[in-house]
């Protein structure tokens, strides 16, 4: 009996030994930065790829050392089937430990669009149409399909959208950035409605963003562009025509 119980109690030793062992293989590998040539690494997630798949194409692309430490960590641990699609930005010093953090988090890489004031409404459809991370939705770029679309009720796209820096994932269709643009610019035209102070000569909010596309057209410089819309402003307060 007193055989059995030191085999037993040798047995139990040799395990927690075993297992304090690989549990400081497996943090030291964890913390371990994956291997990135430059700045950062970008690697797309597609809907669908397996846990194997991914170790793998990890390790090809130079970035992990041990794919299968990798492969059976996620699978014993349950995190494999976890893992989000997305673009995901892996910079430089990422340990393999933050990585799969992000993975799960679904911290995916943001790319961004910017909308230049003055735009037309031609050239806001071009740089989304040439945009690689875009997914292309629009078979008519005609306005008032998209108009109908957007539940917007101008008659005219311009001046509509928001000039502004877009942040969105990979494979965000263009009728959700016109969406946001477009939502945005009513949000912020409203707030400058409700608070406006001098005496009324436009009639809705709609009026001040044609009269700004016409102030917009008569010069290219800003800081005349305060006085033009005085001169307007007068203009209109009178009764008289732009001319313009």
């Amino acid at each position: 009996m007193n055989s059995l119980l030191r085999i037993a109690l040798g047995l139990l030793v040799g395990l927690g030994l075993i297992a304090a062992f690989s549990a400081v293989k497996i943090n030291a590998f964890l913390d371990t930065p994956l291997t990135i040539e430059g700045e950062q690494l970008i690697l797309d997630v597609r809907p669908g790829t397996s846990f194997a798949a991914l170790s793998q194409g990890l390790y090809e692309r130079g970035a992990l050392k041990h794919p299968n430490w990798f492969r059976w960590y996620g699978r014993l641990t349950g995190k494999a089937s976890r893992v989000k699609a997305g673009e995901y930005q892996i910079s430089a010093g990422t340990t393999i430990r933050e990585f799969l953090d992000e993975l799960l988090k679904g911290q995916v890489y943001l790319n961004s669009l910017t909308i230049i004031e003055g735009w037309k409404f031609v050239d806001l459809l071009a740089a989304l149409r040439d945009h690689p991370a875009v997914e292309h939705t629009l078979e008519n770029e005609d306005w008032q399909p998209i108009a109908n679309a957007l539940g917007a009720t101008e008659g005219h796209p311009e001046g509509l959208f928001l000039p502004e820096t877009y942040r969105f994932p990979k494979g965000t269709s263009d009728m959700e950035l016109l969406r946001q643009a477009y939502r945005q610019l009513h949000e912020v035209l409203a707030t400058e409605w409700a608070a406006r102070t001098a005496p009324p000569v436009l009639q809705d909010p709609y009026q001040a963003i044609i009269l700004a596309s016409i102030i917009e057209k008569e010069t290219a410089r800003a800081d005349e562009r305060a006085r033009i819309s005085g001169v307007f402003t007068r203009r209109l307060q009178k009764g008289m025509r732009l001319q313009t």
